[in-house]
């Protein structure tokens, strides 16, 4: 089956107010009286206006509900609600047949709330201080306006097309394989021998006892020592029990080790804090930094939507910088500078830069001046560094490297590395810039080779702030009292796995380096099979688990291109007749027609999948 992930776009936004709906390419329609729609009796209507303006305001809102919806019908039942609270054919009187339309109501509002929706019109004040019921409404609107595509429509659209499979309907297909989001499980990337034996192990400890424990025999001394480790940094208490808000010391020790090794620089157990994987981590960061709406952060586009829906859910704003396709989905400092400027011209105050490398969705492997860049203008602009680095071991492509965050930022500050050059051989940023420099950078068991996305595993590093700063992450940690201790210990079978010379390493080293012989054939063929598809082009998937591809020429008129500001990367081309999709968008023949070709070209599963049988 398919390797491609394909994130989502929309169409073009409905907007609608209270008394109006329009709807980009249909005719607007107009409702210059409020009760037009509603085919009652001139009685109902005085009945109507008998109760006031609040009940004006929430029939008005009905009625545009049910107009968006296309239930015009449901206009009418209202109508006659309202008509039986007078003491027509409702028992109860005027307060049952209330309570009927609140029903009524929330059930629009929330039929109202999918993702292919617009927002719903605000909830009239008097039901408001009514507090009788909680609805989309009457809601924080910041969760409404948030979008986290990769779970929208065509996520929604493949549950209806599931549904249609299981009653036996008739479709071009007979399976479908969820590649909306990066989960090497579900399509059955085998789990690692080693950390399933520890696991398990942890979750039954008295099986691992000394002279009768019966894992004991049955598993390698190495698994059977590291279970015993982690059981007793929990205390004695094993998994279930809550750890310390930033998680055990024994894995923060382990992370720290990882880092040294990896970067040559050491790293500190207090500044490693465990999170329900990086996306908690990830949030977290995002609410500390956004203190009022004119607040912004810098992402880049394409980018992961994770960053745009954190940012508008407590409420700053997305400065999005574009990745260049045809430099391989690099961005340049000139394009920094043009996203900064016109943030700042706007009002906002732009806190931080995010990075993700390897890219996701792009797939592109940074190389180490292009992280050096990110990093010096984010120093040059006193913003912080946000480093999402989950996919570091996904990396594929011959003569790419990853290169951390924190290993270039501290060559920076060494001088070991040179910031890259402006105008008349000017440095990008001085040496007291980069000394003051604040970097987070995240990792999650949910890539990498160990692909455990259910065991919500994951790390942030804090680098170059306060002890007061840091107290103040571990108080917000603290409210969810701590990370799943289960998923703390797969973070540190994560970062430290059985050595040479031990029990279980050699059939480690066989299954990781499958996974990854998998991984990179799957990123050549997909690379292929999409540049063979007419109209269809993609940049060399280098690395992470997604494609992007391009749509060009005649295919381009059957898919149209997501609106600002979801995230869909526009090229600037001089005939301008190529545009840059990673989402498949409300158009579903083409998606299908597109993994139908891809099936018959590759037989590929996902990335992280393997080759179908058949």
């Amino acid at each position: 089956m398919t390797s491609v992930f394909f994130t989502l776009g929309t169409w073009p936004r409905t907007t609608h107010g209270t008394l109006r709906v329009s709807t980009p390419r249909t005719p607007r329609r107009q409702m210059t009286d409020p009760f037009a729609s509603m085919g009652a009796t001139a009685e109902a209507r005085a009945y109507v206006e008998s109760q006031g303006e609040g009940w004006r305001t929430l029939l008005e809102q009905a009625i545009s509900t049910c107009i968006k919806e296309r239930s015009p019908d449901m206009a009418g039942r209202i109508g006659e609600l309202l008509l039986q609270g007078q003491g027509g054919e409702a028992k109860g009187g005027k307060g049952a047949s209330i309570e009927k339309l609140h029903l009524e109501c929330d059930s629009l509002d929330d039929e109202g709330s999918s993702a292919s929706s617009p927002a719903p019109v605000k909830r009239a004040p008097s039901l408001a201080k009514a507090g009788k019921r909680f609805t989309v409404a009457n809601m924080d609107q910041k969760i409404i306006q948030a979008k986290y595509a990769v779970r929208g429509t065509v996520a929604v659209r493949a549950g209806e097309l599931k549904a249609e499979l299981a009653r036996g309907d008739a479709l071009p297909f007979d399976k479908l394989i969820l590649c909306n989001i990066g989960n090497p499980h579900a399509v059955q990337q085998k789990p690692i021998t080693y950390y399933r034996q520890v696991a398990s192990a942890l979750y039954s400890p008295e099986l691992t006892k000394e002279g009768g424990g019966a894992l004991a025999s049955l598993y390698p001394e190495d698994v059977i020592a590291r279970a015993k480790a982690y059981h007793a940094a929990t205390n004695g208490s094993g998994v279930g029990a809550y750890t310390d808000s930033a998680g055990l010391q024994l894995v923060r020790e382990e992370v720290c080790a990882f880092l040294l090794e990896r970067d040559g620089y050491p790293a500190i157990p207090a500044h490693i804090a465990l999170t329900t994987g990086a996306s908690e981590g990830v949030k977290r960061c995002i609410g500390a930094l956004v203190r009022t709406a004119r607040d912004g952060i810098m992402i880049p586009k394409p980018q992961y939507p994770l960053y745009s829906a954190a940012i508008t859910m407590v409420g700053g704003r997305a400065v999005y910088y574009s990745l260049a396709e045809e430099a391989g989905w690099t961005t340049s400092w000139a394009e920094l500078e043009r996203a900064y400027a016109e943030a700042v011209a706007e009002g906002t105050a732009v806190r931080a830069l995010a990075m993700i490398n390897p890219g996701n969705p792009v797939g592109a492997v940074l190389s180490e001046a292009a992280v050096a860049e990110l990093i010096c203008f984010a120093a040059a602009k006193g913003m912080v560094v946000l480093a999402d680095e989950v996919y570091q071991l996904n990396v594929y492509a011959e003569g790419s490297a990853f290169y951390s965050c924190k290993q270039v930022l501290r060559k920076l500050q060494e001088g070991v590395l040179q910031p890259p050059e402006l105008a008349r051989g000017a440095p990008a940023c001085g040496a007291a810039e980069l000394a003051a420099t604040q970097l987070i950078s995240f990792h999650s068991t949910s890539k990498g080779l160990i692909g455990e996305c259910g065991q919500r595993g994951g790390y942030l590093e804090m680098v170059g702030f306060s002890d007061a700063t840091r107290a103040q992450f571990t108080k917000v940690a603290a409210t969810s009292l701590s990370s799943g201790t289960i998923g703390q210990c797969f973070v540190g079978m994560m970062v430290k796995g059985p050595k040479e010379g031990e029990p279980s390493y050699a059939l480690f080293a066989q299954e990781s380096a499958d996974i990854m012989a998998g991984l990179k054939r799957r990123a050549l063929q997909a690379t292929a099979a999409l540049n063979d598809l007419e109209g269809v082009s993609c940049q060399p998937i280098e690395g992470a688990m997604c494609a992007v591809v391009s749509v060009v020429g005649a295919v381009r008129r059957h898919v149209r291109p997501a609106q600002p500001p979801y995230h869909t990367h526009h090229t600037h081309h001089t005939h301008h007749t190529h545009h840059t999709y990673y989402a498949c968008y409300t158009c579903y023949t083409y998606l299908i027609a597109v993994i139908t070709r891809l099936t018959r070209l590759t037989r590929l599963t996902r990335l992280t999948g393997t080759p179908s049988p058949s």
